[in-house]
């Protein structure tokens, strides 16, 4: 390198302190290292002089934020979740067929139950079942005036009978995978 010559690069300034630092240190370290020292008195060479004659610090660039995306409508929302349910709801009915039409297998309240119906034993009408899950067809009131009648045990299925609401449709499936529908209305 000629006495005097310019190096001129593009650095940014955190890494071009840090590389000046360095390199100021080996350049005093390989000074250190490589003289001699004697008593007599030398001359010192005139040492070669770098220049940082520009720093060019890169403007930083915009990254897009989030786009913004159209969002599903209330109604769509609610499509998609009827549609859903009645997926669950035509799995609860194939799950509960016995083929027998006459007998209700399944009790379904849409986002409140999806019971298993077991009827009571003729010699037992005092009879109601203790697994969870299960309502039991209460054959007195059907056998008296025609009326469907469902028990359950308050600390297992019927847990959920406080959770049915006025307005809200209470499904009875049959065995034959016919359903009959009531709507809760006191």
């Amino acid at each position: 390198m000629k006495k005097g010559s310019v190096i001129r690069f593009k650095i940014n300034l955190a890494k071009g302190i840090a590389l000046l630092f360095t390199g100021l240190f080996l350049l005093v370290g390989s000074l250190a290292c490589s003289k001699t020292f004697t008593n007599a008195p030398e001359s010192l060479a005139e040492p070669n002089v770098i220049m940082i004659t520009e720093t060019v610090i890169p403007a930083p660039t915009m990254t897009p934020g989030p786009t913004a995306t159209a969002t599903p409508d209330a109604t769509a929302t609610a499509q998609a979740l009827r549609e859903y349910n009645l997926r669950i709801f035509d799995q609860f009915i194939e799950n509960n067929k016995n083929g027998n039409g006459d007998q209700v297998t399944g009790l379904w309240v849409e986002n409140v139950m999806a019971l298993q119906v077991v009827y009571q034993p003729s010699s037992n009408p005092g009879f109601v079942s203790t697994v969870d899950n299960v309502a039991t067809y209460f054959l007195y009131p059907w056998q008296k005036a025609g009326n469907h009648g469902l028990l359950a045990h308050n600390y297992l299925a019927g847990r959920y009978f406080f959770n049915v609401q006025l307005g809200e449709i209470i499904t009875l499936v049959f065995g034959d995978g016919n359903y009959m529908d009531f709507e809760v209305t006191k």
